[in-house]
């Protein structure tokens, strides 16, 4: 490319290719919801299919509103004040984020480079309300048979406007990319909140992740445990929803991985390897360790070695080789690379806890079915009826009658 055609393209302009991308993935992460209600809806017992899979497609409709009117302006508006929360009021309704172009790098002619082009704005609001969606949806797993519909809708709203936009500004917002200065997490610079981490999380451990498994944790402490647990069985109802639906979380995480990369390129495609790598590795060491401990491997282990693996690689899939995501799989703590040396120990507790956090609702649902596992008794005998023990003791004292005649007055 010659000096000249560089310079011409330093004005702004929208890369076709990276936002036909973006827009995929957006859609691979929104599959994503409908999938985790498969996923919980078949380990609850079947009373409460419907419910729990409502809680998850419910929060497509109140997080999605929310995200549009308010909930992308308080996450990425302008900073209120130290990286803390975006203003709700700066983008209200998406005024003006149509027009924007995020990503533009513009030429540089003195090295050579020629201009990397951008996505609309709209395509960035697309893919990240569809984080914002599933993050809540999450939640609903550490409840599960003890929640009212009505006050699930309600807590979706409130949960995704006090806590997820807050803390997605937190982690998600780069300061100078969709406002001047973005979150204390994100970024380190003076002004922000203890002077900013600077952490590096790819895709999420922080925002969702762990926010969501935290958020479970404590209404599982408030509303404690189901009525009937330990005296009635609760073993999940169906397994093949539950494979269904992990299957689904595994393809529409390539999306949620790969689609942070916020471009079709070689970024994306290592994020991609790195994603499969850790979800086959963590598959088969569950099944192993299954094997090992109870001489078989079952559905829900395998489903869960998939999410396991899943959330582990998510913060660090763009900072690992493929040999690195394979391991961290069978890692309870697979380390997070942050941008500064002071921060990686918090890094490294990020991805820690990220991998653990999920797992309230399918640790829930696989020791409601080990605690509901009761030895198999005989059936009760049939009570005998005065009719037929009259006839057996006819049948046995009359041995000098035929024995028809015994038959017959039975």
């Amino acid at each position: 490319m010659s000096a000249l055609s560089i310079v011409t393209a330093d004005g702004p302009f929208i890369d076709s290719g990276n936002t036909a991308w973006v827009l995929t993935a957006a859609a691979l992460v929104l599959f994503m919801t409908p999938g985790l209600a498969f996923f919980y809806g078949g380990m609850v017992r079947t009373k409460s299919v419907l419910n729990m899979m409502m809680m998850s497609f419910i929060t497509m409709g109140t997080v999605g509103t929310a995200w549009i009117l308010w909930g992308y302006s308080e996450t990425f508006g302008a900073d209120a004040g130290m990286g803390l929360i975006g203003n709700p009021f700066d983008k209200f309704g998406l005024t003006g984020v149509f027009g924007e172009i995020y990503g533009f790098v513009p030429a540089d002619a003195a090295a050579g480079t020629e201009a990397a082009g951008g996505i609309p704005g709209a395509a960035f609001v697309a893919f990240q309300v569809v984080f914002a969606i599933i993050a809540v949806a999450l939640v609903s797993g550490a409840v599960a048979d003890r929640v009212k519909f009505g006050a699930w809708t309600v807590f979706t709203l409130l949960w995704a406007t006090l806590v997820y936009f807050p803390v997605a500004h937190w982690v998600f917002a780069f300061s100078g990319f969709a406002a001047e200065t973005g979150g204390w997490i994100a970024n380190k610079a003076e002004g922000l909140f203890l002077g900013g981490v600077g952490a590096y999380d790819f895709a999420g451990g922080t925002a969702i992740h762990i926010n969501a498994g935290v958020a479970g944790l404590a209404l599982a402490l408030i509303i404690r445990n189901r009525v009937g647990w330990g005296k009635e069985p609760m073993r999940p109802h169906n397994l093949t929803l539950v494979m269904m639906g992990a299957g689904i979380l595994w393809f529409g995480w390539f999306g949620f991985n790969a689609g942070s990369a916020l471009s079709a390129g070689a970024l994306a495609s290592g994020v991609w390897v790195n994603t499969l790598g850790a979800t086959c590795t963590a598959m088969l060491g569950w099944l192993i360790v299954e094997k090992l401990r109870d001489g078989h491997p079952t559905s829900l282990g395998a489903a869960s070695g998939v999410v396991a693996g899943l959330v582990a690689i998510t913060p660090a899939c763009a900072t690992v080789s493929a040999w690195g995501a394979s391991s961290s799989a069978s890692s309870p703590a697979p380390a997070v690379p942050s941008r500064s040396a002071s921060s990686s120990s918090w890094a490294s507790t990020t991805a820690s806890t990220s991998s653990a956090s999920t797992w309230s609702a399918v640790s829930s649902a696989r020791c409601s079915s080990a605690s509901s596992r009761t030895p198999r008794t005989a059936p009760p005998r049939r009570p005998v009826s005065p009719r037929t023990t009259a006839c057996s003791s006819a049948a046995g004292s009359a041995s000098s009658a035929p024995r028809r005649s015994a038959r017959a007055r039975c």
